[in-house]
């Protein structure tokens, strides 16, 4: 049923953009004039599917709106780095400065956000890689009680890049004792 519906979305999605581009089969040409001003891209398309099918066919009828988009970034953030070992807070908090927007942008076909935690991640992934590779090539010392919470629920995002590094290097130690301690 739901590819069905899926498809009749894109059908009619398809004949209205193939009466756009026949205007002389148009009526309205005035209301007309606005739709033909639009790009259809494919994030366009998709974003207004995905819109429709929250309104209209998801079983809980979800209203598309800015709570929605709230839920969504978090929902991003968590996706992105659930674990909490890559974004700093700073990361974050610029991700949700576009909390109230997600909805608006995700129907314009506008996946600014997304590429920017996308870009944010990837930026912390490049500063920690390297980090990682240092730490495991050189001597570990176990003989400090190091105390490590794992659980993300239980963490917050680190403040800076010093209590992300230390972060890390206890994550490691944790790692490797237990691949070839335990």
């Amino acid at each position: 049923m739901k590819f069905v519906s899926l498809v009749f979305f894109l059908f009619m999605f398809l004949s209205c953009q193939a009466q756009l581009l026949n205007p002389n089969q148009s009526q309205d040409n005035k209301s007309l004039g606005a739709i033909r001003q639009l790009k259809f891209t494919r994030e366009v398309i998709l974003g207004n599917i995905i819109k429709n099918y929250l309104e209209n066919m998801h079983f809980s009828k979800k209203k598309y709106n800015d709570e929605l988009s709230a839920k969504s970034l978090e929902v991003l953030i968590e996706r992105f780095d659930y674990s909490k070992r890559f974004f700093l807070l700073e990361d974050v908090e610029e991700l949700r400065k576009h909390k109230w927007q997600l909805d608006d942008a995700l129907v314009q076909g506008d996946l600014s956000i997304v590429n920017l935690a996308q870009k944010l991640f990837m930026t912390r992934l490049l500063i920690i890689e390297p980090f990682v590779l240092k730490t495991l090539s050189a001597a570990m010392t176990f003989s400090e009680n190091d105390l490590i919470e794992t659980d993300p629920k239980k963490i917050s995002f680190a403040k800076d890049m010093a209590q992300l590094k230390d972060y890390w290097g206890k994550y490691l130690k944790n790692e490797v004792l237990n691949r070839y301690w335990m």
